[in-house]
């Protein structure tokens, strides 16, 4: 099984150790502050344990809200696509990663057979096979198959081309005069062509993208 980095702050050494012994048991190579020596520059040392890790598990907790170790550890993960986060105490995580799926561990006794264990081992196996789990999507998931937006710039397009038709109408039955219609005609026709013109294009790249 590939390296973890466990992240958290030192107020939480207790339950953090739990959680890596578990995760060694479990067959991982662990690593976290505790395998620090004395004579080691320790900021270059876990720089490079995170950026050689294969997954990164953050224990979120209220000490750890406040640390901005944790923070910028928790950021590089993210960046790197190996985010694991979990709750030791139930406390949310700050913003952004409070858009990111959150395993709760408040409650768990420190034995692998608990339900908790279970869908952190799940989590960080995604993670290490390459196979991003939503705890650790860096964007939301397309709408629509990606033609989300699109379908609405075409939809507004259509709202344009149809409100069109009816001030043709509203001008044909005497309903304007004849320099509004034309304002509004053209004003609208250029704004419809517009959408059209920027969806095709938004097709056309989520096409490419798709390839």
């Amino acid at each position: 099984m590939g390296q973890v980095f466990v992240s958290y702050a030192h107020r939480n050494q207790k339950p953090v150790s739990r959680i890596a012994t578990a995760l060694a048991e479990t067959g991982y190579q662990v690593w976290w502050d505790q395998r620090l020596r004395a004579h080691q520059d320790f900021g270059m040392e876990i720089e490079a344990a995170l950026r050689n890790a294969r997954c990164a598990i953050v224990a979120w907790s209220t000490e750890a809200r406040d640390s901005l170790w944790v923070r910028a550890e928790a950021t590089e993960a993210w960046e790197s696509r190996k985010l694991v986060q979990v709750s030791l105490d139930g406390a949310k995580p700050p913003l952004p990663f409070t858009m990111i799926h959150l395993l709760n561990l408040s409650n768990w006794s420190g034995r692998t057979g608990d339900p908790p264990w279970a869908d952190l081992k799940d989590a960080v196996d995604a993670v290490i096979s390459g196979v991003a789990p939503h705890a650790v999507s860096r964007e939301p998931p397309a709408r629509l198959g990606g033609f989300g937006g699109t379908a609405l710039l075409g939809a507004g397009s259509l709202v344009l081309v149809l409100a069109c038709a009816s001030l043709v109408g509203a001008a044909a039955a005497g309903g304007l005069s004849s320099g509004r219609f034309a304002v509004l005609i053209a004003g609208m026709l250029l704004a419809s062509l517009l959408a059209f013109a920027y969806m095709v294009i938004r097709i056309v790249k989520v096409l490419r993208a798709s390839r």
